[in-house]
């Protein structure tokens, strides 16, 4: 068997190596859909750390440039080696992420004519509490199939992409009722964590400094972190566990630009750009506590560690900026993760 994994961000890379693991007797293929510097360095790096996944990957030119023109050539060139790739093999299984990308919907459009089976893979706790997706104008759309191809198009609903795709996630049994008539699977942690080369852990700056960590703190992206009363509950976050005699890990979003307070000897800093799972991984045998607000973070910690403490704090002043606030709770509530708003 061939399987197709077309990644978008480090979550997305995440799941694409566990499935990969999981199907260890097989041919897998990475196409990188997003190669930002932070991308490549992710994808490099877990390719380091699980040298035992059996996969291979291109990595694609890079389309997030500040250069409109050269991102629509780069665009166009990338295409043109996905259908390099895709003439020249056969795909029994296509994971795919971000259906609104030209990639990913060329790749559909090619592989229906195939005997492939899709597979839409979750997209974090968006996918479990949101009904609709980010969506292009109707202008972004047209332009798209008028500059790439007919072939491409867009959709507010997810999954909408093929309509026979099966759905894989972490918590299939959580998905909402949109999902309720398709196949679901489910992407264990544990054949991946078995791949993890521990020898290359402590080679990795700032991955590993022979601490063992009990909490770590995941900040929220830009959108929380530029209030006022949310900087100050994840200081008084740090403080609090310091006090406690805990040694804590702080781990900003890669959006967070914020300085929460300086590293001291029980309270450390972990390097914004490698992907939060990865600490899980490495420090989940002495990690007691995850506190974060409504990410993704919370929900990979319950996949990975399931008997720790779990806490979504949240500010009252920021309630109002989350979307389907009630909907969250229900969920993270369904992983026995504790909620508080302060």
């Amino acid at each position: 068997m061939r399987n197709l994994y077309v990644p978008f961000s480090q979550y997305h890379l995440i799941l694409s190596f566990a499935l990969a693991a999981e199907h260890s007797d097989d041919d897998n293929v990475l196409i990188l859909g997003d190669s930002d510097p932070g991308m490549v360095r992710s994808l490099d790096l877990l390719a380091e750390l699980f040298s035992g996944v059996k996969i291979s990957f291109t990595k694609l030119l890079p389309t997030s440039t500040s250069n409109n023109i050269s991102n629509f050539w780069n665009k166009k060139r990338n295409i043109k080696k996905i259908n390099g790739i895709l003439e020249t093999d056969k795909f029994d299984r296509f994971y795919y992420f971000c259906e609104w990308s030209v990639y990913t919907t060329f790749i559909s459009n090619f592989l229906n004519k195939k005997s492939c089976k899709f597979y839409f893979c979750e997209d974090g706790i968006a996918t479990y509490t949101e009904q609709s997706i980010r969506d292009k104008s109707c202008i972004e759309e047209a332009a798209d199939k008028l500059i790439y191809g007919r072939w491409h198009k867009s959709s507010k609903i997810p999954g909408a992409l093929n309509s026979e795709a099966a759905v894989a996630g972490i918590f299939p049994h959580l998905m909402p009722l949109l999902y309720e008539r398709r196949k679901k699977t489910m992407i264990s942690a544990e054949p991946l964590m078995e791949k993890i080369t521990r020898n290359k852990i402590h080679e990795i700056k700032g991955l590993c400094d022979n601490v063992e960590f009990d909490e770590i703190i995941a900040t929220d992206s830009a959108d929380f972190s530029r209030t006022d009363e949310y900087r100050e509950l994840i200081r008084a976050k740090i403080e609090e566990g310091i006090s406690s005699g805990r040694y804590v890990a702080l781990k900003r979003h890669p959006s967070d630009k914020n300085e929460y307070k300086k590293p001291g000897t029980t309270f450390y800093i972990l390097p914004q750009y490698y992907p939060i799972e990865l600490y899980y991984m490495v420090y989940r045998s002495s990690i007691k506590k995850v506190i974060g607000s409504m990410s993704t973070s919370l929900i990979t910690a319950r996949w990975l560690m399931r008997d720790i403490e779990i806490i979504s704090l949240l500010a009252e002043a920021d309630t109002s900026l989350i979307e389907g606030l009630d909907e969250k709770r229900r969920f993270l509530s369904a992983l026995n993760i504790s909620l508080y708003t302060v």
